[in-house]
């Protein structure tokens, strides 16, 4: 982690300045009145109706946590209740779990969070660097180390116990957090263009790419020999040693191209995950190293918004745009008779006679040209 620059002396002189009353204004403004209270019972609206009475102490409150360090313990009760996802639920696996924490820790959260966000560019994405001043790291930790539960049953809170993990739901800094700690993966694995024994995808040698995330989603890309793999997982164990993140086994998968068979049991071996078959859906979508044919594609007629992403048959393309057509003229996306006016003539424009709709396949170019100029163009493409 200190291979790379630190930050800046303003970034930190920025993140440690004291704190305004004016911060503490905006970050209750930026809590939804609808968000659910915490243990208090005092939702963000209360004391929204009610600043006028109480502000003096709330800016007394969270001026002294930024100023001592310490927050009681009350103050960072987090509450869980249990909210059903379908009618008549009666198994766990039924009900989603909702934490809620009280609006003063959400003020002192918020102030952090927007100040972090301020800076977090600088640290993650484009000049790759860390060193936050002591003082802010500590105001996090205190954050991190005093979390509590208490479960709501039938509505009234049970006795609180404390957490093992300090990540949770509803607390503005989650994200953030997560997203540093992510960080240390990313240098973990970066590291291994400095190995020479480390082999990258033939398909990646240029990038210098080993890995790519979305959020707590990983995909790691090594060429197919027992070394440049061994490395490859040994990277993903020093951040997992680290941080105490685990790879699920169940939802992991390696995937082989261009090897044998032989090659296949050595490195599922060393791996010990199941092997997967390309293409595989990743957020939804499915992932393949050549075009997707038409089969592949069929479920796209039910879910247009892929035509942002991926060039689509031309089959696939007349086959949605019949179902525009039907809705069109019979409010059905049933098949109907011939359409009363070419496809073709209702997507120009108005001043040439048309009704200006979108012409789906040149939508769909348009849409992909648009993801090429951003992979082009911008700093942080991959």
């Amino acid at each position: 982690m200190r291979r790379g620059k630190q930050l800046s002396f303003a970034a930190q002189s920025y993140v440690i300045r004291p704190i305004s009353h004016a911060e503490i204004d905006a970050a209750l403004k930026g809590i939804d009145n609808t968000k659910a209270p915490g243990i208090d019972g005092f939702n963000s609206f209360f004391f929204k109706r009610a600043w006028h009475i109480v502000k003096a102490d709330i800016y007394a409150c969270v001026i002294d946590f930024f100023t001592k360090g310490t927050l009681p313990n009350q103050w960072n009760c987090t509450t869980i209740t249990l909210v059903p996802k379908i009618p008549n639920a009666s198994h766990v696996k039924d009900f989603r779990p909702i934490t809620c924490c009280t609006v003063v820790y959400k003020l002192i959260s918020k102030v952090i969070t927007a100040r972090l966000a301020a800076i977090i560019g600088e640290v993650i994405d484009d000049a790759q660097e860390l060193g936050f001043p002591r003082r802010f790291v500590s105001w996090i930790w205190t954050c991190l180390t005093s979390i509590s539960y208490s479960i709501l049953i039938n509505g009234f809170p049970a006795p609180p116990f404390e957490a093992k993990k300090g990540l949770r739901q509803g607390d503005p800094m989650s994200p953030f957090r997560f997203a540093i700690g992510m960080e240390y993966l990313s240098r973990c694995l970066d590291e291994l263009r400095l190995t020479p024994d480390f082999n990258f995808h033939p398909r990646c040698e240029k990038l210098n790419l080993t890995h790519m995330m979305f959020a707590d989603d990983l995909l790691m890309f090594s060429r197919a020999d027992s070394v440049s793999v061994k490395l490859l997982f040994q990277a993903f164990l020093k951040f997992s040693g680290a941080s105490g993140l685990s790879a699920n086994l169940d939802k992991s998968e390696v995937y082989f191209g261009g090897v044998s068979v032989d090659v296949h049991k050595e490195l599922r071996e060393i791996l010990s995950f199941s092997q997967g078959t390309i293409p595989f859906r990743y957020l939804g979508v499915p992932l393949s190293s050549k075009k997707l044919i038409i089969v592949q594609c069929r479920p796209l007629v039910e879910k247009t918004y892929w035509a942002q992403i991926f060039i689509l048959p031309k089959k696939i393309l007349k086959e949605i745009e019949a179902r525009f057509r039907c809705f069109l003229w019979t409010r059905s996306s049933a098949p109907a008779k011939k359409s009363l006016v070419a496809w073709n003539n209702v997507c120009l424009p108005n001043v040439c006679g048309g009704w200006n709709l979108l012409s789906l396949p040149e939508w769909n170019k348009a849409a992909v040209t648009k993801l090429l100029w951003d992979i082009a163009h911008k700093a942080d493409n991959l």
